[in-house]
């Protein structure tokens, strides 16, 4: 039941985010009046590799994705584990946003700089 309500959060999610890019919003908007211009993202997955699709031809720079498997299909994006030291950056954005408290207690204690889940950005862009 658990997983099942998980991947509709997920599929809302990805619902919002269709939406705005129809209606001609760009989640870089959500940065830019933050003036966070490097850029982490944590979780390379489907919805990692979808934000750094959407950003990485902006004016933001995505310093490096954050990753616990083997990732290699990114050659133009360092791909890093939480076992190494982070690079500072102005914001990590956390695609894996359902265990997202765990994974911000574990950032905050690796590195000094916002931390939002994606949905967070998504729906104050929306």
């Amino acid at each position: 039941r658990q997983i099942n309500q998980n991947k509709e959060k997920v599929i809302e999610l990805l619902y919002r985010w269709i939406d705005l890019k129809q209606k001609g919003k760009n989640l870089k908007e959500y940065f830019l009046r933050r003036n966070y211009y490097n850029i982490a993202v944590f979780g390379m997955s489907s919805m990692g590799e979808r934000l750094y699709d959407e950003l990485k031809d902006t004016d933001l720079n995505v310093c490096y994705g954050i990753d616990q498997g083997e990732i290699d299909f990114y050659k133009d994006l360092k791909i890093t584990s939480l076992d190494t030291k982070l690079e500072t950056v102005d914001i990590i954005i956390v695609c894996d946003f359902i265990d997202f408290f765990s994974i911000e207690s574990v950032l905050k204690n690796k590195i000094n700089c916002a931390i939002v889940p994606i949905d967070d950005i998504i729906y104050e862009v929306g």
